[in-house]
């Protein structure tokens, strides 16, 4: 299982690549975007098609390819693309309407002081080793600089 697992991966980090899934990804982009939402750059939504493919794929019995070429079509995608549109401006709503967080000053300076020592633990545990680039870099200075 675990080896079917990897390939798995390995087939969608493949499979996102391919010209259909950007062009999907392409489509799916711009509809959100009509819709009024916004989307992360990056290859995500590549990403995201593939998995469902993937998934398709699986369920159906078939290659992924024939996913692609036979039940993904452009249609299906907007769809797609209409209900991640409007998820993200529900979880948009959600975080305007959400009570902003108080916290008393006692308890942010207790953070802070937290932090303090959190530091403060860190330098008095540090490797001799880490501190040699900083005596090194003095010793680069000539004397009457370094002093």
């Amino acid at each position: 299982m675990l080896g079917a697992r990897a390939a798995s991966v390995a087939d969608v980090a493949e499979l996102h690549t391919t010209k259909r899934v950007r062009e999907l990804a392409n489509i799916v982009r711009e509809e959100v975007d009509k819709q009024g939402a916004d989307l992360r750059s990056g290859d995500h939504v590549e990403r995201m098609i593939a998995e469902r493919v993937q998934t398709v794929a699986r369920q159906l019995g078939v290659t992924p390819r024939t996913v692609l070429d036979r039940y993904l079509t452009e249609d299906r995608a907007r769809a797609w693309a209409v209900g991640i549109a409007a998820e993200l401006r529900d979880a948009e709503l959600v975080a305007y309407d959400a009570a902003p967080v108080v916290i008393d000053q006692r308890d942010g300076l207790l953070v802070l002081a937290a932090f303090g020592v959190c530091g403060t633990l860190a330098l008095n545990n540090l490797d001799e080793q880490c501190l040699k680039p900083v005596d090194e870099s003095r010793e680069a200075y000539p004397p009457e600089l370094s002093e």
